[in-house]
Formats: structure tokens, sequence, C-alpha cells
């Protein structure tokens, strides 16, 4: 956060010295919007071919002193890339087309991508704290009866923080 002071002294001139003088002080507070992700550190590679119902895969702190409010947009890039508005773990080799389908949750809540793969996950009528909020991550999906070859399977979570 930057603070900037401009002091204005504003005095009679004249011939004739004042009997009064005023000092005026005024501040201003810039807008700070910050977010940062912090993934799971108990959470190592799991299992895809098994069933998880909300893995915590991470958390996100938000921190925004935007009187009038902020969003938090999220972007899955597989759902945008597959255009289908559905979070994907798809394998990272380029051969592999296969993957599974997963649901999202964030702050306990399920999120529900466009067919850009894009979510507004917050939608703050005011500021946060100055330590900010803390919203948890959680993960959900069946890979039992997925036709899956040994690969590393991935999605890519974007959190962008704006004013509104």
């Amino acid at each position: 956060m930057i603070l900037y002071v401009l002091i204005f002294l504003f005095a009679a001139v004249g011939l004739q010295a004042a009997d009064q003088a005023v000092l005026r002080i005024t501040a201003t507070v810039g807008h700070s919007l910050e977010i940062e992700v912090i993934p799971d550190k108990d959470l190592a590679l799991f299992d895809l071919t098994g069933k998880q119902d909300m893995l915590k895969v991470g958390e996100v702190e938000e921190r925004a002193n935007v009187r009038n409010g902020y969003q938090v947009i999220l972007e899955s890039e597989n759902a945008r890339s597959r255009g289908q508005g559905i979070p994907f773990l798809q394998g990272e080799d380029p051969d592999n087309n296969l993957g599974v389908a997963y649901e999202l949750y964030y702050d306990g809540r399920k999120i529900v991508f466009d067919l850009d793969g894009r979510a507004i996950v917050t939608d703050a009528i005011t500021d946060t704290t100055a330590s900010g909020i803390s919203r948890n991550v959680y993960i959900s999906y069946d890979g039992t009866d997925a036709e899956l070859v040994s690969d590393y399977y991935s999605d890519t979570l974007t959190f962008s923080i704006t004013p509104k």
C-alpha cells in the first residue's frame, strides 16, 4: 500500500501580517488487490483411478481495500481449451487425450464454469480486513471407470482479483 501526503499552506499575503493561517493536510491510499494461492502441503500426486470427495488441493488468500468490493475470477485451462465449461484432468502427453472430469469447490461452494472455462468465485460488495480472507479449494472426481493410460494428468487453475 502506498501512502502519499500532500501539504498545502494557505496564508494571507499582503503588507500586513495575518491573524490567521490555514494548514490543510490531505492523504490518499491507492487500491490494493492481492491474491495468493497456497497448494495443500499434504497433497502429493494422488491416484486418479480412485474416487475422491472434497479432496483439499489448496487455499486462496484474498486481500482488497476497495470500498466498492471486488471479484475473484477463476479460469480452468482445460475447461477453456475444451470449450465445454467442465474442468478436466487431462493427460500431459500430447498423444494422450484421456482424462477425468472433476468438480471444483471454492469455499465450500460448487463452481460452475461458463463455456470459456471461467467462473466468478467471489463477488464481494466491500473490502476485506487487512489480513484478508482465506478460502479453501477442493476437488471431487470419480476415476474408477475411466480408461486411463500411464501419464501425469493435470489442469491449471488461474485466480484473478479485480476491483468493482
